[in-house]
């Protein structure tokens, strides 16, 4: 009965990521959160070792991010998507930012972890969703299995 949300921040060269206020925020009866760290930390990933961060994108109802390039991919999936950037300050000056999720997804993304946890019971914006979407993904993703048959039909022709 729980929904599963994916949290799955990105590399902080030399810092630590904040899990322990996103867990503490998030009401443990209505979500199972499953952590999958970033490749580069020496630390095992604290929720789940067997699946990597792509199956589990399969298979959430929900994921949280902060800067990493799987927000932009989990936009895909059409499942919401949230933004946790309690270092955005830090994180700007020190590596930069491609994208800057408090002005591209405002009603998603939070420096507190209450407050990320707040929006959460709110409804969701699927058109902030699909806007976010479409200016990062320029692929057409309609008929992707039909074309991808085409083609092949095609190089055996």
């Amino acid at each position: 009965d729980q929904e599963i949300i994916l949290y799955a921040p990105t590399f902080r060269k030399g810092r630590p990521v904040d899990v322990t206020s996103l867990m503490n925020a998030l009401d443990d009866s209505r979500f199972r959160l499953i952590v999958k760290l970033h490749p580069l930390y020496d630390e095992e990933n604290i929720s789940d070792r067997n699946y990597s961060s792509y199956e589990w994108l399969c298979a959430c109802d929900r994921v949280i991010t902060d800067y990493s390039a799987i927000g932009v991919e989990a936009s895909l999936t059409g499942k919401p998507i949230y933004f946790y950037v309690y270092d955005i300050d830090e994180y700007k000056e020190q590596t930069g930012l491609n994208v800057d999720p408090l002005i591209e997804m405002p009603d998603a993304s939070s420096k507190d972890a209450r407050q990320l946890a707040t929006m959460m019971a709110d409804p969701y914006d699927y058109d902030a969703l699909n806007k976010f979407r479409k200016k990062y993904i320029s692929v057409e993703t309609e008929n992707c299995t039909q074309k991808l048959g085409d083609f092949i039909y095609g190089l055996t022709r």
